[in-house]
């Protein structure tokens, strides 16, 4: 996998203003991708250029509510703000998210003479 290809499309993103975004959507533009080594690398950029959030799933899959640590997830029941569902949170029912840091965004939008391939649902990127 080219590092730089998934570099390219996240300043694409900031530039749109794309923001609360899963390794799932950078998948949609990159062929053959590998979810795990594009969540890794993603993870590799927090405290760099993105914030990391975990979207603690109700049973029903629904994302009920949103921690900055895994850590964070109280073991109590609790009641689903999307379906009602009463449930006791599982660290292993998460999401994993990310935002640009502002810094990132300033910096992007700063250097907007820089020439990026436009943004297109699997044709941006192939991954080797």
């Amino acid at each position: 996998m080219y590092i730089y290809d998934i570099d390219d499309l996240l300043v694409e993103m900031a530039k749109k203003d794309i923001r609360h975004f899963s390794p799932y959507f950078l998948c949609q533009y990159i062929k053959d991708c590998n979810i795990e080594q594009i969540t890794d690398y993603l993870l590799s950029l927090v405290n760099k250029n993105l914030i990391v959030y975990y979207e603690v799933q109700c049973p029903n899959e629904h994302s009920d509510y949103v921690v900055k640590d895994p850590h964070d997830i109280v073991m109590e029941p609790r009641e689903c703000q999307v379906c009602g569902e009463d449930y006791i949170p599982d660290p292993s029912n998460i999401w994993v998210a990310f935002d640009f840091m502002p810094s990132f965004v300033e910096h992007v939008k700063k250097n907007k003479s820089r020439t990026y391939t436009t943004l297109k649902p699997r044709q941006m990127i192939h991954v080797r």
